[in-house]
């Protein structure tokens, strides 16, 4: 049985948060990028499209961590 300290850092809610943090950065940097070249569709993807991708980056990330045990 696992003890404590290995199963709390083992949550499916830990990875969804590291993954929506570091994709609204990526999608921070992108939307800044659209705003130099002045296209208003990546300002307002931007920030959508890196939540998603981030979101789903920490979930395959937590699948693959976890679904083999």
């Amino acid at each position: 049985m696992q003890n404590n300290k290995e199963n709390k850092n083992r949550k499916l809610e830990n990875y969804l948060v590291y993954g929506m943090v570091f994709g609204l950065f990526g999608g921070s940097i992108l939307s800044t990028i659209g705003m130099m070249i002045g296209n208003s569709f990546i300002q307002i993807a931007g920030i959508g499209v890196g939540f998603s991708l981030g979101m789903t980056i920490g979930a395959l990330l937590y699948y693959f961590k976890n679904g083999n045990s």
